[in-house]
């Protein structure tokens, strides 16, 4: 996987004639060796790396394709992923901001506890319908100002989720603003 818009096809071309195979696109891609080539394919990686040119430390930006108001935020949603499916490199999952919705419950998941999962709703969300909602990496960011019954400003991802021979939606959280954040950094 590459980071930082680097195209991993440049570095595949450093060790392209030791390879027995590779493939994939511009940001992810793979191959095998055999293991008497390994040593000399590190060499060139360290070689390679060392001249690498990566995008600065600009900030990801995050390109939402539509505002989904609160009230529209229901299992119906599911239709909308399905309909604008498959994902891929050329064709990236659906983005929406919904703004004002409410935490329902509030865990931390992982090994470490890193992750944090939640239950979401439209504001005033009596007899509205709850998603499970995941936040990757977010326990820092979330640092317990969140409990049951905080307004939040979300970016997410829709997706099903496949358990235990059930289908049900799930968000996974891009980004979010809440309670009384006012740094340029947290705003969507």
């Amino acid at each position: 996987r590459s980071a930082r818009g680097f195209n991993v096809h440049e570095l595949l071309k450093a060790g392209s004639d030791l390879f027995l195979d590779s493939g994939g696109h511009d940001f992810a891609a793979g191959f095998s060796i055999s293991a008497e080539h390994i040593d000399a394919l590190r060499e060139r990686f360290a070689t390679f790396s060392a001249e690498m040119n990566l995008d600065g430390e600009e900030e990801e930006r995050l390109e939402i394709d539509a505002e989904l108001p609160p009230a529209y935020v229901d299992s119906r949603i599911g239709r909308i992923i399905d309909y604008f499916g498959p994902y891929g490199e050329q064709n990236p999952p659906v983005t929406f901001l919904s703004r004002g919705m409410e935490v329902g419950s509030i865990d931390l998941v992982g090994s470490g506890n890193e992750h944090v999962k939640m239950l979401v709703q439209p504001a005033g969300g009596s007899g509205k319908e709850r998603f499970p909602a995941l936040y990757w990496n977010a326990a820092d960011k979330i640092n317990g100002k969140l409990k049951p019954g905080s307004r939040i400003d979300l970016v997410y991802r829709v997706e099903w989720n496949f358990f235990q021979q059930t289908k049900t939606l799930q968000f996974v959280i891009l980004d979010m603003h809440f309670g009384d954040e006012h740094h340029e950094e947290n705003k969507i």
